[in-house]
């Protein structure tokens, strides 16, 4: 028992600063336009999960619409306006493809 105390607590001192904070547009660009695999594959990984969660409620994408599309999508939003970039990544992913791909009411319903 003392062994699995020690062990969740060093886990939770060793996490990154950045684990416990919410993702910024500014932050995402940064990763995304990272050198480390690291950032960048974080980055994709964000990118994934917000899209993902909006499919079918904020925005409907195109069969066929691959992951690194729509990262190079959110990239080019993020660069094209960093009068946002302070908000939630989620809600700007979530808004930049609700413009790109919004959803028709058929395709909300057969989605959800």
């Amino acid at each position: 028992m003392i062994r699995a105390l020690i062990l969740a607590a060093a886990t939770t001192l060793a996490m990154p600063a950045w684990a416990a904070e919410f993702v910024t547009g500014n932050a995402l660009l940064e990763r995304i336009q990272s050198q480390s695999i690291h950032d960048r594959m974080f980055a994709l990984g964000y990118v994934a999960g917000a899209s993902d969660f909006g499919t079918g409620m904020t925005h409907c994408p195109p069969a066929g619409l691959t992951l690194g599309q729509t990262r190079d999508l959110i990239k080019q939003a993020l660069e094209s306006t960093p009068s946002v970039r302070h908000h939630h990544a989620s809600v700007i992913i979530l808004v930049t493809l609700g413009k790109e791909f919004p959803c028709s009411k058929k395709q909300q319903g057969a989605e959800s």
